[in-house]
């Protein structure tokens, strides 16, 4: 299994990739990336998805959980 980290900031945000079980010993995978200063949210989002695909992905080892970190508070 594989789980997945997203740190969104104001201008920048960081991905990480962690495996678990017998993968446990692979190294994490990280990518950083500062968001588009034009564009919107259609260009901040390409952004991210670009990012995720720079991550890759592991063979065979689906992501079973993902994270967000927000600078702001949530109202869930």
């Amino acid at each position: 299994m594989s789980h997945l980290g997203i740190d969104i900031g104001g201008t920048k945000a960081a991905l990480r990739l962690e495996r678990d079980g017998a993968a446990a010993g692979a190294p994490a995978r990280e990518v950083r990336f500062t968001w588009p200063e034009e564009g919107g949210a259609a260009a901040d989002m390409d952004a991210l998805a670009a990012a995720v695909e720079r991550l890759g992905r592991p063979s065979g080892d689906p992501v079973t959980s993902v994270g967000v970190a927000l600078p702001a508070a949530v109202d869930a």
